[in-house]
């Protein structure tokens, strides 16, 4: 009798190991109707899980953060995933160099801030890119980047800059 016992736990435990969620294509006809009243309120379902911890999920997806600075200028572009209903991402720049002409796909976009800083608001899921100018009176020594910007491309008056620092 245990051998049987330990022989139906490992079956459930095996099939409970490899049960996923259904994806809203394989709900049964009848409950369809139904999936936005369970959902409802729960705006990270769509997000994709972090890596390393299963209980946290990742709603926006940067890619790499393309800064090119003039004598006057600076402009910069980088491409979002987004996953969520509304979302504020977070802009480069801040108080003293704040962003100006902002497009999200290419069509001009408000600019709010959050805890000072500048963020765009999307309000649905899809891909995104958002550019915008900075304008000043000469380069400055430092411009402050997103701390979820992975990677940088950095170019200061047509010359590549491999290793930005940091700091």
């Amino acid at each position: 009798m245990k051998k049987f016992a330990y022989i139906l736990f490992g079956l459930f435990y095996a099939c409970s190991v490899f049960a996923e969620p259904l994806s809203r294509e394989d709900v049964p006809e009848p409950l369809k109707p139904w999936i936005g009243w369970v959902l409802h309120n729960e705006k990270d379902v769509d997000c994709p899980f972090a890596y390393n911890d299963l209980s946290k999920t990742i709603c926006i997806w940067p890619s790499e953060l393309n800064l090119t600075f003039q004598k006057n200028s600076a402009v910069f572009s980088q491409k979002w995933e987004v996953f969520s209903d509304e979302i504020w991402i977070l802009l480069p720049g801040n108080n003293k160099f704040w962003p100006q002409d902002i497009k999200v796909n290419g069509k001009k976009h408000p600019v709010g801030k959050r805890k000072g800083l500048p963020v765009v608001f999307i309000k649905e899921p899809g891909k995104y890119t958002i550019s915008g100018k900075f304008k000043f009176d000469s380069i400055p020594e430092w411009i402050k980047v997103p701390k979820h910007t992975g990677l940088l491309k950095l170019a200061i008056k047509g010359k590549g800059i491999s290793f930005p620092k940091y700091g």
